[in-house]
């Protein structure tokens, strides 16, 4: 498998800022960060130990925000299959429409199976999906997200959509380093999705 195929973090808890939310003085701020499940439903029996498909993780993130409600769910892309399985990827937008995550950054699967599967649950979750380096057509979606004092940007790498599927899609790196830059004075998260180079 390549580093892309199943970069699966499951948990990614910072302590960032002890205080972060007001009224909770003893609350940490805690992120849970998942990306490339690539509508894993079932264990892929992959990594040691073995991480679990969609089912598992939809039982941590229960757990884990039954122990800190105010825990931030982000899930970083390639949620759908690699390949234009529709029926498992209208599956996949079920467990998703349950999990609820807070901060939602895309990948090029999720484009997989043209915009017109994936744009009825984008403008559900309009105000949790961040584009920060790019514009989808006829969305609204965030250019960033703000929690506390933590801002949450995303970028898209062009690069990731070898095979086209991105028509919907205008990208814009000066719109990202503008915001960038507007932020320097916060803590920043960039959810990146692209490719790794040394």
């Amino acid at each position: 498998m390549s580093v892309k195929a199943f970069l699966l973090t499951v948990i990614l808890l910072l302590s960032v800022c002890p205080k972060a939310f007001a009224g909770k003085k003893s609350a940490s701020l805690e992120i849970l960060y998942i990306a490339n499940t690539n509508a894993l439903l079932e264990n892929c029996h992959c990594g040691n130990p073995s991480l679990g498909g969609l089912a598992r993780i939809a039982t941590v993130i229960k757990e884990e925000r039954e122990n800190n409600p105010t825990l931030i769910l982000i899930e970083g892309g390639d949620f759908f299959n690699t390949y234009p399985f529709k029926e498992i990827n209208k599956t996949v937008l079920y467990i998703y429409n349950q999990i609820k995550p807070d901060i939602i950054a895309l990948g090029e699967n999720e484009f997989i199976d043209g915009i017109s599967l994936i744009k009825p649950f984008l403008q559900k979750n309009i105000n949790k999906i961040i584009s920060s380096n790019y514009k989808i057509d006829n969305l609204n979606t965030k250019k960033y997200i703000r929690k506390s004092n933590i801002v949450f940007l995303s970028y898209l790498d062009r690069r990731m959509f070898l095979n086209g599927n991105n028509d919907n899609i205008a990208f814009n790196d000066k719109r990202f380093k503008t915001l960038y830059d507007k932020n320097t004075n916060r803590f920043i998260i960039v959810i990146y999705h692209g490719l790794y180079e040394n």
